[in-house]
């Protein structure tokens, strides 16, 4: 059956993705990381049969597991967006209106 073959590429082309995390997470950094989690977001929303293979590769977990273990290694956000953002909003309340 051509559709089982099919499925079973399919399944192994997920498993080796996935695998990407777990072997190579250490070098990887979650910034660059984007295309990665875009595919398997968009492989999800294909229908409810690659939700359940997702589900069944334990991909969740896995990237969770990975988002846990680089959290600590990001850089932290300088507080410079924050500064700049309450800069910018200087609106006292008043509005000018010509009397």
């Amino acid at each position: 059956d051509s559709s089982n073959e099919d499925s079973l590429v399919v399944q192994q082309f997920i498993r080796k993705y996935l695998s990407i995390i777990s072997e190579g997470g250490a070098r990887l950094s979650i910034r660059y990381m984007s295309e990665y989690f875009v595919f398997l977001h968009d492989f999800a929303r294909n229908g409810i049969d690659e939700c359940y293979l997702l589900l069944d590769c334990l991909c969740i977990q896995q990237l969770i597991t990975f988002y846990m273990l680089h959290r600590g290694r990001q850089p932290k956000q300088s507080s410079n967006n924050n500064n700049n953002n309450s800069n910018n909003n200087n609106d006292d309340g008043n509005t000018s209106s010509d009397d």
